[in-house]
């Protein structure tokens, strides 16, 4: 099949939107099929801001990136807008697509939808954000209600509707006959350190024997200053306990700041961008993944489940559907960071537990694999022709 996939998020920016149709698309380009990427252009700046230079980023030989121009939304860090001017159209009727697939609907799930409907080929549209988080930046309630039923519009244009979570298809597909659950692809592999080289990690990134790890975009909405004030409480209880954060965002500084305010600047790193290979070789010097934002389906969350990480996450947005609490991770509710301290102490207290969590965190999301992700797509888009 030849597959047109439009997203307004791509590399190089920190998203699980991105990782997780760059997955996807490297997987069913493996298997013959040909992919095209429509997706902004990012400027030098969006590569420095995770510490790399502008490079395309090379896929299987089956992948073309088309890359559109763009303006930054500062008040996304790395985010890009798109106009939708119908810019993709000569291209789309060169390639000549049998699917098209919008991951977002910004101004290049506009372009899809408008090459959709010239051209009569199938579309497949995919909601990754729950409503909270849809909305979080807009001040006013009017401005919130149209942009909830834009996203109502703009969703139900499409043949078939997919999201990672059925909440967020309960409030988004009007058609329930359109739905279908689509997981986001793990697409990470875990990595065995020896002895040394595990020493000489921790030496070199300044961990301990008790690591806590956070993995995405640093910004307020994913509840880092939560963790930070857990880490409070319990500096005194858990010798030499730290909190790594990997990636890059907006509040960066401001969480700096507050690991100062809260007297816990040694005991909380910032590690800026890391590639897949260097986070499995974090993840397996830590103990617990956190995540105390509203998330559909945390893409970081499940890889570090699947490399045997208990996650701790808020009892919100999609996270309950991944997480048994108690059995493969915990959920705490939002913003309560004194339970979050409660329940990092019990897995601190009761490494067997931790252990058997583990355990159970590790195959409750091996049916998320980048092969299992692909086979239900490649039979959404042949149930459309």
């Amino acid at each position: 099949m030849r597959i047109a996939i439009f997203s307004d998020n791509f590399y190089p920016e920190i998203s699980g939107v991105a990782d997780s149709i760059m997955d996807t698309g490297e997987t069913l380009a493996k298997r013959g099929h040909k992919i095209r990427f429509y997706v902004p252009r990012y400027s030098d700046d969006d590569f420095k801001f995770i510490g790399l230079k502008n490079k395309e980023k090379i896929f299987n030989k089956n992948v073309k990136i088309v890359r559109l121009s763009s303006f930054p939304l500062k008040s996304l860090g790395q985010g890009r807008l798109v106009i939708p001017f119908g810019r993709v159209l000569m291209d789309i009727k060169k390639f000549n697509p049998d699917i098209i697939h919008a991951h977002t609907m910004g101004g290049l799930g506009i372009e899809a939808l408008i090459a959709s409907k010239l051209y009569k080929i199938p579309l497949v549209l995919t909601n990754h954000s729950p409503k909270e988080e849809l909305v979080k930046n807009i001040k006013s309630s009017i401005g919130k209600s149209a942009f909830i039923r834009y996203n109502l519009w703009f969703y139900n244009r499409g043949d078939i509707i997919t999201s990672p979570s059925l909440k967020i298809l309960d409030y988004t597909c009007l058609n329930k006959d359109k739905a279908r659950v689509v997981p986001n692809p793990i697409g990470i592999q875990g990595i065995s350190l020896s002895n040394k080289k595990k020493t000489e990690v921790k030496n070199n990134l300044g961990l301990s024997n008790f690591n806590l790890v956070f993995c995405g975009r640093v910004v307020k909405s994913k509840g880092i200053g939560e963790v930070i004030k857990a880490v409070s409480l319990l500096k005194h209880k858990i010798q030499n306990i730290k909190f790594i954060v990997i990636g890059q965002g907006t509040d960066r500084d401001y969480f700096e700041k507050m690991s100062e305010q809260f007297e816990v600047k040694d005991n909380v790193k910032f590690l800026g961008y890391k590639n897949k290979r260097e986070i499995a070789k974090i993840y397996s010097l830590c103990q617990l993944f956190i995540i105390m934002g509203v998330e559909n389906q945390p893409l970081a969350a499940m890889q570090a489940m699947y490399l045997g990480l208990p996650f701790i996450g808020s009892n919100a947005g999609g996270v309950p559907n991944l997480v048994d609490d108690g059995k493969n991770g915990f959920l705490i509710e939002l913003g309560d960071y004194k339970s979050l301290a409660k329940t990092i102490l019990y897995c601190y207290t009761h490494p067997q537990v931790t252990k058997n969590i583990s355990i159970n965190a590790e195959k409750s999301v091996e049916k998320f694999s980048s092969k299992n992700v692909a086979n239900i797509l490649e039979n959404i888009y042949k149930s459309l022709l």
